[in-house]
């Protein structure tokens, strides 16, 4: 017999020589069977779900006649509740868990402490760090508005001091406008500064009118101290000196200049200088004289009309399709006001004969040398030879206005990258 949980199986077997395959049997299993079971030549039993109880398995055995045995064979068992369905196991399985649940509560809860005071102790030191760079923030801060406040102070000082330097460089310029010499004339004058490393100059002495733009090395406060002092030692060479002549006026400028900013001693340090253009006109002759340091002079008149340049027929420079007006360059000698590279001459001068309507125009750099457009590239000479040329005729105030329009719609957000001057005059 064996017995697997609450299955028992049982193999059996009866004897009968004469005719063994002629056994038959039948069982009855007290606690179990309401009968006798129906006879069968199978000698093997199978009982599943037994309740936990004691059986006993008669059996009864006969031959081919049919005869069955008067005694049956009993055999006695009892189905035990297995251990695990035992109240004992029971309480010592939930005895069991409970104990390893409470350990391992026990245990994640130990866990969570250790890592709660290890938070605590990491949160504590990132307190401490924290506080200590608030500390040093804090103090950054004072420092940061102690010197927020020196720079305001001494951006207020600077300030002040060229705002001071803009009235002394503007107390240096001509008190009078160019328009109280010439009436039909303008000036176009921007500094990229406060203050400007451009100037003009012109005085009026008899039958002569003296007029110059120049611009000076460098722009902002260098610029405009190099101005003042070209402002100045003008002044000083048409006072003292008595000249009238733009070539003798260069030679002296140069000279001086050189002396004041020590050019003339081995190894100067200061290497700064100008580059200007300078015209007298007289006024009973109706002549220009003309003289340049790098500079150009530019003269607008009609296509019919030829320019005569000390005694010589000169070609028109720039010819406008789009008007009736030529623009004829009359360019300076390539030396400037101050320290050469190379060895100086003596400058040059040009005499030119006026005839009324024609339109004189001097300028520096920063004009031509603006970035802007829809390329983002410089204006050029030919753009401002063309603008000159195509409003040839119209009144310089007018032409002035349109030189300034151009001018910024060009640069439109772009930062201005030099100091503009430009001046007009009609004869």
């Amino acid at each position: 017999m064996k017995k697997i949980f609450d299955n028992i199986s049982l193999d059996f077997i009866g004897i009968d020589l004469s005719a063994p395959n002629k056994v038959k049997y039948k069982w009855f299993l007290e606690g179990y069977s309401k009968s006798w079971s129906t006879p069968t030549s199978r000698n093997f039993l199978n009982f599943t779900n037994l309740t936990n109880k004691k059986y006993k398995l008669k059996l009864l055995s006969s031959s081919g006649n049919d005869l069955w045995n008067k005694n049956p064979f009993i055999i006695p068992f009892e189905i035990k509740t297995p251990f695990w369905k035992s109240l004992w196991f029971i309480l010592l399985l939930i005895a069991t868990v409970t104990l390893v649940t409470y350990l391992g509560v026990k245990w994640k809860i130990n866990q969570l402490i250790k890592k709660q005071k290890i938070l605590e102790l990491k949160i504590q030191e990132a307190t401490q760090i924290i506080e200590e760079e608030k500390l040093l923030i804090e103090e950054q801060n004072t420092q940061i508005f102690k010197q927020k406040d020196l720079l305001e102070e001494q951006h207020r000082e600077i300030k002040q001091s060229i705002d001071y330097a803009q009235l002394i460089q503007e107390a240096s310029l001509p008190e009078k406008k160019i328009t109280d010499l010439i009436p039909d004339s303008f000036l176009f004058y921007q500094p990229r500064d406060v203050v400007s490393g451009d100037f003009y100059w012109w005085r009026e002495k008899d039958d002569f009118i003296l007029f110059c733009i120049a611009d000076s090395t460098g722009h902002g406060i260098p610029g405009a101290f190099i101005s003042l002092i070209g402002t100045i030692l003008s002044n000083e060479i048409f006072h003292s000196k008595k000249l009238l002549y733009p070539n003798q006026i260069l030679d002296e400028l140069n000279k001086t200049i050189q002396i004041t900013l020590k050019q003339h001693l081995p190894n100067p340090k200061i290497k700064d200088g100008m580059d200007l253009s300078f015209c007298c006109f007289n006024k009973k002759l109706n002549k220009l004289y003309f003289s340049g340091a790098n500079n150009p002079l530019w003269l607008v008149r009609k296509k019919d009309t030829e320019l005569i340049n000390n005694g010589k027929i000169i070609p028109p420079n720039y010819t406008n399709n789009d008007s009736d007006s030529n623009l004829f360059e009359i360019k300076g000698d390539k030396q400037p006001i101050g320290l050469h590279a190379v060895k100086q001459h003596p400058f040059t001068l040009h005499e030119i004969e006026v005839k009324e309507g024609d339109e004189l125009y001097l300028f520096t750099d920063g004009y031509a040398d603006q970035f802007g457009g829809e390329r983002n590239k410089k204006f050029m000479s030919k753009r401002f030879k063309h603008l000159l040329t195509l409003n040839n005729g119209l009144p310089m105030q007018k032409i002035k206005t349109l030189v300034d329009l151009n001018f910024t719609t060009w640069k439109g957000h772009n930062a201005q990258v030099d100091d503009v001057c430009v001046v007009g005059i009609r004869f």
